[in-house]
């Protein structure tokens, strides 16, 4: 766009007299009106009328019917995916929708959301916007792009004041709570069409940050391409290591929400066993999110007795994570602005964290906002980042040509104070700090921060942790995020702090092996079973002693007898018998191996091993307890005797193996992933079984 004429004083009569100049010109007529071509009877959450009449006719008349219920049996409003809506054809659910895309693909943008607020607010970023709107639908070079940008900002603010602002405001009048969550799938959170422009602004006034997991889309090991209902070609790397952040990072900088965030899960996921929803309950806590919404009536139905332990587990570690300080050092700037400029060219967020996570760094995604409005997020940038009390040891940018004006102050400031700017892949024009390739990303950062602990082992990249501190206690999450197996990880700790290790359903606390080392640094060796969840504690001791304790782990291998529901008893030769030899793969009923164990001392502990999923051991008729993931160790010192025992263990294996009758929307529960197979997990008990001895 080179020159930009108004002819508003060629108009006469409703005609245009105008004497056209040499060269190439198009001419544009805009006018406002009240007709769209967007979603049909939705409301415009850019409009305070629209949401206004939402309120009057939707929110009053229900808190009027359930107000005597307030803080009873109903805490508040929970609303469920708006969107901006500017496209109500069969783009509705587009992910994709941007300005400037000029091709044919559904995601090009030919009906812009609009209200009567957007002259004034785009006015604060453009005195000249009239002139540019055009280049919503046409290139004008860097004009253009920064246009966009403005155009989105005025977009995202007015959805955050005009509509959850409006609402949040209703409800604090109230006296209830309010919460919900947009569409995030496939990157939407920061787009048009079904998205809600800009996640952090819409979620800002709410009392939690919350997010929704749904069909497949955060799976052991799918963190790259991977399939489920909505994409075929989907981007794992966002679910695994972008969609949790959104909820953890908006509750950690928010003051409204105080630590708080939710998600939805278990929504149109088919069939799983309890083992791999705890690993999605595991996820989800491990990357910060500390209130689950268990949206599937399987949950509440089926093994009644583990699902309960699965409810209990998961209430009492969101408690955990509430009450705790999450420490992060690592904040990584939100790609949004960028995105809206540059389009597909602007790095993203999600693939920093996908590096940092599987280095077992810790990280906080933070909006531009926390420059641009430092009163809403206690911003404090005197001596370094610190947001809303969390102090940052560096700030990550994703690649971009253009950096918004508040963040490019900070990086000057940032610059003169000497800390930490990191630019992975491209830094733009005005900046001058050299860029770092984002597979050298983790040595950089590394050496700026002040971690305790210091992770090795061949498989330790599916290792996440989380930082937490209670009180004076340093607690970390580690979960062992593998396809499959078991997981063996050495860690360092640089403090020489003695490690205590608990496992949090059981809650039996461990010390296990640990040496300290002539440096005054902590060795110590863990395993993790298949999507374990450990907590590991470190404490400050006077204690002179080197090993605090000697774990002693012994296989025992046993014949084992099984028997099946009906009666059939198996006739293997092998020590464990492999319950698909007798009844195929699809079967997800209960199994019942017994055995008798000779015993000379009696250890502390039985490990199974590999079992899959749900299973009870009972030894001399006493139940021992019951596990639904791993670890499936059992204390029985206290069971075991002398000489010889009766051990029974029975299993239901695991629900993935059976086929799901259930439909969503249609569509068969078993064919919710686009993939034409699906992964079935080994059966049964597969062992090693072990004893475990504490010296």
């Amino acid at each position: 766009m080179n020159t930009v004429i108004r002819l508003d004083e060629f108009e006469h009569g409703g005609f245009l007299k105008w004497n056209v100049p040499e060269g190439k010109w198009r001419i544009f007529v805009l006018f406002e009106t009240p007709e769209s071509a967007g979603r049909p009877y939705f409301m415009n959450l850019l409009s305070k009328e629209s949401v206004a009449l939402e309120l009057e006719k939707v929110h009053q008349p229900l808190y009027e019917h359930l107000k005597d219920e307030s803080s009873k049996s109903w805490l508040g409003f929970f609303y469920d995916e708006p969107e901006i809506g500017n496209n109500g054809g069969d783009a509705v659910f587009d992910y994709f929708m941007l300005p400037g895309k000029r091709g044919k693909e559904t995601s090009d943008c030919d009906t812009f959301p609009w209200s009567s607020e957007m002259a004034e607010k785009l006015a604060e970023f453009d005195e000249e916007w009239l002139l540019h709107l055009p280049s919503l639908w046409y290139d004008a070079g860097d004009v253009g792009k920064d246009f966009r940008r403005d155009y989105m900002n005025a977009v995202s603010l007015l959805v955050r004041d005009n509509y959850n602002g409006q609402v949040y405001a209703f409800c604090q009048e109230k006296g209830i709570g309010y919460i919900g969550h947009v569409l995030e799938d496939e990157g939407c959170h920061d787009k048009l069409g079904c998205g809600p422009s800009h996640y952090f602004r819409q979620q800002y006034y709410q009392d939690e940050a919350g997010i929704d997991v749904i069909a497949g889309q955060i799976m052991p090991g799918k963190d790259g391409v991977l399939s489920w209902y909505g994409a075929g070609n989907a981007d794992g790397s966002f679910y695994h290591y972008g969609l949790a952040k959104l909820a953890a990072s908006e509750a950690h900088i928010n003051p409204i929400k105080n630590n708080r965030s939710f998600s939805e899960v278990f929504a149109m996921y088919g069939q799983q066993g309890m083992a791999e929803r705890k690993f999605l309950i595991d996820h989800l806590l491990v990357n910060g999110v500390n209130r689950m919404l268990f949206m599937e009536e399987f949950m509440t139905t089926a093994r009644e007795e583990y699902t309960d332990i699965l409810l209990d587990y998961t209430d009492r570690m969101c408690q955990l994570l509430r009450t705790a300080t999450p420490i992060r050092e690592v904040a990584i700037l939100y790609h949004a602005e960028a995105e809206w400029r540059e389009g597909d060219k602007a790095g993203k967020f999600h693939r920093i964290g996908s590096e940092l996570a599987r280095h077992q760094i810790g990280y906080d995604v933070i909006p531009a906002d926390v420059f641009a409005f430092p009163e809403k997020y206690l911003t404090n940038t005197d001596n370094g980042l610190e947001i809303n009390g969390h102090a940052y040891r560096c700030l990550i940018i994703p690649a971009c040509e253009a950096l918004p004006e508040e963040v490019k102050r900070f990086t000057e400031k940032a610059r003169l104070q000497g800390f930490p700017i990191i630019f992975v892949d491209r830094v733009p024009d005005s900046v001058n700090i050299e860029a770092i390739q984002i597979s050298d990303l983790f040595e950089d950062v590394n050496q700026r921060l002040s971690q305790n602990l210091e992770f090795t082992g061949t498989n330790v990249r599916w290792l996440r942790t989380s930082h937490i501190r209670m009180q004076d206690q340093d607690i970390y999450l580690l979960h062992n995020e593998a396809p499959q197996g078991a997981m063996t990880v050495h860690c360092k700790v640089k403090d020489g702090a003695i490690v205590r290790c608990e496992d949090p359903v059981t809650r039996e606390k461990v010390t296990p092996s640990q040496k300290l080392l002539s440096d005054g640094t902590r060795e110590v060796t863990l395993t993790l079973g298949q999507y374990e969840m450990t907590l590991l504690m470190t404490e400050q001791t006077e204690e002179d002693t080197a090993v605090q304790s000697n774990i002693v782990i012994s296989e025992r291998p046993m014949k084992w007898t099984l028997r099946f529901p009906d009666g059939q008893v198996s006739d293997t030769e092998a020590n464990i018998p492999t319950p698909e030899d007798y009844i195929g793969y699809s079967f997800d009923g209960a199994l019942s191996y017994q055995t008798m164990m000779e015993i000379e001392d009696v250890p502390k502990w039985i490990d199974l091993g590999y079992v899959s999923d749900c299973c009870e051991m009972f030894i001399n008729g006493e139940s021992a307890g019951k596990r639904m993931s791993a670890p499936y160790r059992f204390r029985v010192d206290s069971l075991l005797k002398p000489g010889t025992n009766k051990i029974v263990v029975n299993i239901l294996a695991s629900a993935g193996n059976g086929n799901d009758s259930r439909n969503f929307f249609g569509v068969p529960a078993q064919f919710l992933t686009a993939l034409p197979y699906s992964e079935v997990l080994p059966m049964g008990l597969r062992g090693p079984v072990c004893e475990i001895s504490e010296m």
